[in-house]
């Protein structure tokens, strides 16, 4: 993890590279160590860097010292984009909340993220609520929120 850490890490970012080991299959029990094994692996990076980067390192690193095969699973965080529909969608949100929307990378798993670093596509994300509890036992929309963000979205593609 340090060596990811010292060539993947953004010193002015929040974003640290993570890998979240998913399921591993192989072995015997506890108290063997199996001669081969398979994992997922969930990778988090800042956006700076391209996805086939990190994966080139990650299957040299583990290639190198282990005899795991592995499949890396999604592997990507937010970006920033700043396009004309970014710019649209900050004057819906102005227009229809009265506020300006936070623009920031989002350091969660998205499909959007994917489009992104594996495809090229350009995306964003946008939706009711703050992302601070999502997936959480205390997740929740309130229908407001539910009809400003619908309201904020008819108004970005009567716009467009």
């Amino acid at each position: 993890m340090k060596k990811i850490g010292s060539k993947f890490n953004v010193v002015d970012s929040v974003q640290f590279p993570i890998i979240n080991l998913g399921m591993v299959r192989g072995g015997f029990g506890g108290w063997v160590i199996p001669p081969e094994a398979e994992a997922s692996v969930l990778i988090h990076f800042h956006p700076k860097f391209a996805f086939k980067e990190l994966e080139h390192f990650i299957i040299s690193e583990i290639k190198s010292t282990s005899n795991i095969k592995f499949d890396l699973v999604h592997g990507c965080d937010g970006y920033i984009s700043q396009t004309s529909l970014t710019d649209k969608l900050v004057e819906s949100c102005q227009k229809i909340m009265g506020g300006r929307p936070r623009i920031r990378i989002f350091e969660s798993e998205s499909d959007a993220n994917t489009l992104y670093h594996k495809g090229g596509i350009s995306s964003i994300i946008f939706g009711p609520r703050n992302i601070e509890n999502a997936h959480s036992s205390v997740e929740n929309v309130e229908v407001s929120q539910l009809i400003n963000a619908r309201n904020v979205l008819f108004n970005l593609l009567e716009n467009l």
